[in-house]
């Protein structure tokens, strides 16, 4: 570090102040020692503004030469990590088209395993849920909020073409909420239930799916539903 610094003629006190400094085996009693020194060493070359100056230089250098390198290292992991999914999807398609469940090596094995947790909700007609699934997203300015509570506490003629104007104004986003969505087709079918059968568990060839709830036994919710958890590789 020392010769490092000897470009920007730093002063050698300095430096080897800060080199005990950061020295992981200085001991706290040291490095109190030696924040006197620099506060000593800081009043008697305060007026020294090139070697201070030369010294927060490089520190910046080093700061920036430090975070580019970070950021090289960064992108070259995620391009390994892209590489090492691409293969695992690729394994997954392969080992799914053959419902081989396992394929075992030399040195070890390959395993396709089931998602654990809940199966995702999927949307894929947001229009179709109904509105009891669904919430309005956006942004009330303060003043048209602070208006309609004025007109809905101090007026009875809460239908005025001023508060008509002002809520027509509102810019919001009817948007599907996947929790209550999720709450609802994790129900029982009500048409099961009434019947007091299982339709769906009948086995076939006898089997009589259910109209309500088309063999799922849940109930359903336009324009959504829970898809497969999907599989992954674990490799052993």
């Amino acid at each position: 570090m020392s010769t490092t610094l000897s470009l920007y003629d730093l002063s050698a006190e300095l430096v080897a102040l800060m080199d005990a400094w950061d020295d992981p085996e200085t001991t706290p009693e040291a490095r109190v020692e030696i924040e006197t020194q620099l506060r000593i060493y800081a009043e008697q070359h305060v007026r020294k503004v090139d070697y201070v100056r030369a010294y927060l230089r490089h520190c910046a250098i080093m700061e920036a030469a430090a975070l580019e390198e970070k950021a090289r290292q960064d992108e070259h992991a995620k391009t390994w990590k892209a590489r090492a999914e691409r293969l695992k999807e690729l394994c997954v398609a392969v080992m799914q088209t053959f419902e081989a469940k396992r394929l075992d090596g030399n040195t070890g094995s390959l395993l396709l395993k089931g998602n654990g947790g809940k199966q995702p909700v999927r949307i894929d007609n947001p229009e179709l849920v109904p509105d009891e699934f669904c919430v309005y997203e956006g942004a009330i300015p303060a003043f048209v909020w602070t208006f309609m509570l004025e007109l809905i506490m101090d007026r009875e003629d809460v239908g005025t073409a001023e508060l008509r104007r002002d809520i027509a104004g509102l810019k919001l986003v009817r948007t599907p909420r996947k929790s209550l969505i999720e709450a609802e087709l994790q129900k029982p079918c009500d048409r099961c239930q009434e019947t007091g059968l299982n339709l769906c568990a009948i086995p076939p060839p006898a089997q009589v799916q259910c109209q309500a709830c088309g063999g799922s036994g849940k109930r359903g919710v336009s324009g959504a539903y829970l898809a497969e958890r999907g599989v992954h590789l674990e490799v052993r």
